[in-house]
């Protein structure tokens, strides 16, 4: 977060001869320490709350919504919203060894303010003090006294993670959201635990389109090829990365570490972000960190050779850790070729990273749309007969996931089949069908839409007196004339 938006959402608190920091967590209200502001809570007395504006101090008086003892923490009322960004919040707990930064006001710094910056030092499992942060402040932003600082967010990974509270010995401890979450919600703020934004899926979660034959042949491939890599490929818009994301194996004797995609995700850091190789490592790290010890590890700088060094010895722990369970481990990197078009270079230190033969109790599971086209960044790492294509899908799931997703007053045995008859198993362009039909003009036949059998030459000029349905037309040929060129190329 910037750290004006932080010192904008920031306010002094005054009150009798106690003086402290708060900040928004809504337009209406503000979070601040409890022992900032006990005159109120003794004797009534009046609660002044100063922020700092381009034309000079706003000074607003404040109402107590609800206080807690226990946490040491306090929610103030103001009547008229300042239109200033309230600070998010998240309970999640910070990782240790992150960044933080926060403003506030201090004793000798209260009519100024301080911006303070720092590591997350460590987190505790029960707070001691009613703490469980423990900061660490940079030597540059250092104060002698700390006192009037309490009540000032935690910002670290674009959110509030808790509040200051106290000093310990020349540094400071807060108190997480996560022990603040109940008293929050009891008062009506809400706190998510990560970031809201996912990438939009062709089927959705709970609502996925039947692929069980497809799931039992790929469980029985992984279960015979301990110690190897697997490739998965498929048409673009085919479901690749919703089978990875959503896979959760029928067998018990598998266990999946999850699925690290490097295709943008909603509102999420985008493919170039996520091809970097630090990235995947951390990915993979807290993965397995909190899988074996409950939290993750700490964070901390490594130059290359490291990554590779300390990526295999995490595999190595991780496949540990399922010959403990007596399971088979898997693992899914999605979108190779995402990387390849936006930062070969970095798709090459990527690969980098995957040792060339793998831990007995693991397998890594490669997607792309084509082999032939990643064959040489991946040097060797999958044998011959460990590719897998995923098939459309077939005409019964098609069938049912039309029934299940179209609205029932315009469902009919005659508009699934013309759905499906053109749609010919492919998920991306089965669900462009379905929701045109769901909002389509009566008497509309879908005639304008083609059926995928192979490149269409005129498919702008039948659909161009529609913009909503070409847009939709001209997404999905793109997806699918991306695979015939990919083909095209791979066969050259």
């Amino acid at each position: 977060m910037i750290d004006n938006l932080i010192r904008a959402a920031t306010c002094r608190v005054s009150c009798g001869d106690k003086s402290g920091t708060g900040h928004l967590v809504t337009e209406h209200n503000i979070l601040t320490a409890r022992h900032c502001v006990i005159p109120a809570i003794e004797s009534e007395t009046p609660i002044e709350l100063i922020f700092l504006g381009p034309e000079g101090d706003i000074t607003l008086t404040a109402s107590i919504v609800a206080h807690s003892e226990e946490l040491d923490a306090c929610i103030l009322f103001i009547p008229e919203p300042l239109e200033r960004l309230p600070i998010s919040i998240n309970s999640a707990m910070p990782r240790e060894g992150v960044d933080w930064r926060s403003f506030g006001y201090p004793i000798g710094k209260t009519f100024i303010g301080h911006r303070i910056v720092g590591t997350i030092s460590h987190v505790l499992n029960v707070p001691k003090l009613k703490m469980d942060i423990d900061l660490t402040v940079d030597r540059s932003n250092a104060l002698n006294d700390y006192r009037g600082l309490s009540g000032a967010a935690v910002v670290c990974e674009n959110a509030s993670r808790g509040m200051i509270r106290l000093k310990a010995d020349r540094t400071i401890g807060a108190i997480s959201h996560q022990q603040l979450e109940g008293f929050l919600a009891e008062n009506g703020i809400q706190v998510p635990n990560q970031d809201t934004g996912t990438a939009e899926s062709v089927e959705q979660k709970n609502n996925l389109a039947n692929r069980s034959e497809f799931q039992e042949k790929f469980e029985e491939i992984i279960s015979g090829n301990p110690g190897n890599y697997i490739f998965l490929e498929g048409a673009h818009g085919i479901g690749k990365t919703t089978f990875c994301r959503e896979f959760e194996p029928e067998s018990r004797a598998l266990y999946s570490l999850g699925t690290y995609s490097l295709a943008s995700q909603g509102r999420g850091p985008g493919t170039i972000y996520r091809a970097q190789p630090e990235v995947f490592f951390e990915w993979l790290l807290t993965a397995v960190s909190t899988l074996i010890t409950g939290k993750p590890s700490r964070k901390e700088e490594r130059n290359y050779p490291t990554l590779v060094q300390q990526f295999s010895e995490l595999l190595e722990a991780f496949s540990g850790y399922c010959a403990s369970i007596n399971r088979h481990g898997i693992l899914f990197l999605d979108g190779l070729n995402e990387a390849q078009s936006v930062d070969s270079a970095a798709l090459v230190k990527l690969i980098g990273l995957l040792p060339q033969s793998l831990p007995e109790k693991l397998t890594i599971v490669l997607t792309a749309p084509n082999y032939n086209i990643m064959a040489g960044f991946l040097s060797g790492r999958v044998k011959s007969n460990n590719l897998i294509s995923l098939p459309p899908l077939g005409e019964e799931a098609s069938a049912a996931y039309c029934w299940q997703e179209l609205k029932e007053n315009i469902a009919t045995p005659a508009l699934v089949a013309r759905i499906c008859e053109k749609a010919i198993g492919h998920p991306l362009y089965l669900r462009y069908l379905i929701e045109y039909a769901n909002s389509k003009p009566e008497g509309d036949t879908l005639d304008d839409f083609p059926t995928l059998t192979g490149r269409s030459k005129s498919i702008t000029n039948r659909s161009g007196r529609n913009c909503w349905k070409t847009k939709m037309l001209f997404n999905c040929w793109r997806s699918w004339h991306a695979c015939a060129g990919e083909l095209e190329q791979a066969i050259s």
